[in-house]
């Protein structure tokens, strides 16, 4: 059998002798050198990293599905099908993520990871969250806004999308036992003492494996984990991620978006409450599943939804002549709106996350005017299933505690699956959006917030006397989700991007610091058994937002993949689809700053850089009045035409391209 590493134990060996005259019992510590071998669990394979083909082995899975793409097209498919033409596939809503390095499962299929010492089962999720990465008190607040944390969470929303298997539940009603671990369930135990949920008798958490890509052709092999929107940063949080959706979305006669009507300022459509088991009033219906999850992520789909009806307004004053054009109306903005994203996140945020010599490194940066192609169609841009499951939910660590909407702070957790009750209510709309202009993120770190980490209500969160006094944790829900994904050891990652492997823990202790690697080490039985989420959290940080090294490197190559293998990506030139110069130029002059004041329901004052808070010299308020002056189209006149061609997708036709003069 193949040898992986060694590693000591110490053991208590007790033997009797004879004295004269006595029975002496004696016992001896024996310190031995075990060797671990390789068993039929894969989670010791050597750590390579996957080969391009190894990488695409979900493709054999979509080579018969009949694609008909006009590569001609002017505007991007609403499901992300068509971008490349070579492999229709990649990138669509319904495709599988792929990895950086082999799956760990104990059975190579689903199985959870086990430890390296024993075999054992891995501490639970909760204990791992309750003991590793609970909340710090007071909290440590970063040099960033929580307009940083927020536009994080609406990039994950656009390019990640993989709820839970549906099923039978695997904790009782009340949440007091496990009652199945059968099927799809992967209950979190609760430990009998833990410090919050025992005070209710919870001793359950509801997980289950998660949805996967049905491929006959590979069930013999690991998950193949399924995004169910498009991979590509295209905004599909606010349009959808299938034509269906999209429709319902739209007004269908004038361009725009729907919006409640008789409602005071455009707000988001409205659907049953359902999708919002605490709201009164305002079910938010939006492209994102998850746009009711809470009041910052409601107010920010808003703006953007308030961007796009403005900028139909602002795209008839210079093309008067597709006032009733309601598709070109529509597609012209929604194309105009995706290039302003992509600017915002590769100029203005992705710097602030990765730091200048990694975004130069990755060659990252945007080009400061002018056109720069860097597509590579060879390039798959599905999401990485180590940047999803782990990588960029450790951005959970920025939720702060409290949002301030004006003279009143409420707890985070107030806006659960109710956010748009709370959102018309008065003034709240523009109070929470100028909250997240000055509200300072949390820190990055391994800290996350109890209104996390204990109150993360949903539609399944149990009754206690009839009321909710507790929520689910999601912390727990990431660490889980790292497993259930079958992502490798934070070991491994190390190893992958040439970092020093921890053998023990006074190798951690260098690293982390001695009180980590004792916190560490009460939990995890070997540096080895640590998750990936869990040690990427402990890793040391600078003084800055920048993440430390395994982050940097998974995230860089998530954005990578996002900017190089995306057709449409604006940047690119001399394609059909291509912006013209002038109009390049203006998206690259706009900065998030600019749709934030189209999304106020009063004009005011802001700062140019909204990712840092206002300061006299270095970020200086502006009004709004004089940004949106900047923000003129008139070189987006658009060519009438009866119709814009959209390349369809599966099995589908399309009819020619349109072109802007």
């Amino acid at each position: 059998k193949q040898v992986d590493f060694d590693f000591r134990c110490q053991f208590v060996f007790s033997f009797r002798f004879i004295y004269p005259k006595m029975l002496t019992h004696c016992y001896v510590l024996v310190t031995v050198l075990i060797v671990q071998v390789k068993g039929q669990s894969n989670t010791n394979d050597p750590v390579v990293g996957l080969t391009p083909e190894e990488q695409n082995v979900a493709d054999q899975c979509f080579k018969s599905t009949p694609f008909s793409c006009d590569p001609n097209a002017k505007y991007r498919t609403m499901d992300g099908s068509c971008n490349n033409l070579q492999k229709p596939w990649w990138g669509a809503a319904g495709t599988p993520y792929i990895r950086l390095l082999k799956a760990a499962y104990k059975d190579s299929k689903n199985s959870y990871r086990v430890s390296i010492v024993d075999g054992s089962d891995l501490p639970g999720a909760r204990l791992v969250s309750s003991m590793l990465l609970k909340n710090k008190v007071p909290p440590l607040l970063d040099s960033t806004t929580r307009m940083f944390m927020i536009i994080g969470q609406m990039v994950s929303h656009d390019v990640n999308l993989n709820p839970q298997s549906q099923g039978s539940k695997c904790c009782s009603d009340s949440g007091d036992k496990i009652v199945s671990t059968e099927g799809q369930c992967r209950p979190i135990p609760i430990p009998d003492d833990d410090e919050f949920y025992s005070k209710f008798g919870r001793k359950c958490l509801e997980y289950h494996q998660s949805t996967s890509v049905d491929c006959p052709a590979l069930q013999s092999g690991p998950l193949l984990l399924k995004d169910l929107t498009s991979h590509y940063l295209d905004v599909s949080f606010l349009y959808g991620f299938n034509e269906n959706t999209t429709k319902s979305l739209r007004t269908l006669t004038d361009g725009k978006l729907r919006t409640q009507s008789g409602a005071s300022h455009p707000y988001l459509t409205t659907q049953d409450s359902s999708g919002c088991p605490f709201a009164k009033k305002n079910c938010y219906k939006g492209g994102d599943l998850g746009v009711n999850s809470h009041l910052d992520l409601a107010v920010m789909e808003t703006v953007l939804m308030r961007c796009h009806n403005s900028l139909v307004d602002k795209l008839v004053t210079v093309n008067p002549h597709l006032k009733d054009n309601d598709e070109i109306l529509f597609q012209e903005v929604r194309r105009f709106l995706i290039a302003c994203f992509q600017h915002i996140i590769y100029s203005e945020w992705l710097p602030i996350l990765l730091g200048a010599d990694i975004m130069k490194k990755k060659d990252l940066c945007s080009a400061p005017t002018g056109y720069s192609d860097k597509y590579n169609p060879d390039v798959n841009p599905s999401s990485l299933v180590d940047f999803s499951g782990a990588a960029f939910r450790t951005l959970h660590s920025l939720i702060p505690n409290t949002i301030t909407l004006g003279s009143e702070t409420i707890p985070f957790s107030n806006s659960f699956h109710k956010a748009g009750d709370i959102l018309q209510e008065g003034n709240n709309f523009d109070a929470d959006l100028h909250s997240l202009l000055t509200d300072h993120s949390e820190q990055f770190d391994h800290y996350n917030t109890d209104e996390i980490r204990n109150k993360f209500v949903m539609s399944g969160t149990p009754l206690v006397n009839g009321t909710i006094q507790f929520g689910d944790d999601v912390i727990a829900a990431d660490v889980q989700r790292s497993r259930d994904y079958g992502l490798r050891s934070y070991n491994d990652y190390r190893v992958l991007f040439n970092m020093s492997k921890f053998n023990d823990y006074d190798a951690v202790a260098t690293a982390f610091g001695k009180e980590s690697a004792t916190l560490l080490a009460q939990v995890f039985k070997h540096p080895s058994d640590i998750d990936f989420y869990v040690g990427s959290e402990y890793e040391l940080t600078n003084q800055n937002i920048s993440a430390p090294s395994t982050l940097q490197a998974v995230w860089a190559e998530a954005f990578a993949r996002y900017k190089i293998g995306d057709r449409f990506f604006y940047e690119r030139g001399n394609q059909p689809w291509s912006f013209t110069l002038d109009q390049l130029n203006v998206i690259k002059s706009i900065k998030l700053a600019h749709l934030v004041c189209l999304g106020f329901d009063t004009k005011t004052d802001i700062q140019r850089d909204v990712f840092y808070p206002a300061n006299p010299s270095s970020n200086p308020m502006i009004s709004c009045d004089t940004l949106l002056q900047q923000l003129d189209l008139t070189s987006f006149k658009v060519a009438a035409s009866p119709s814009a061609s959209t390349p369809s997708g599966p099995g589908s036709t399309t009819t020619p391209a349109t072109t802007s003069s």
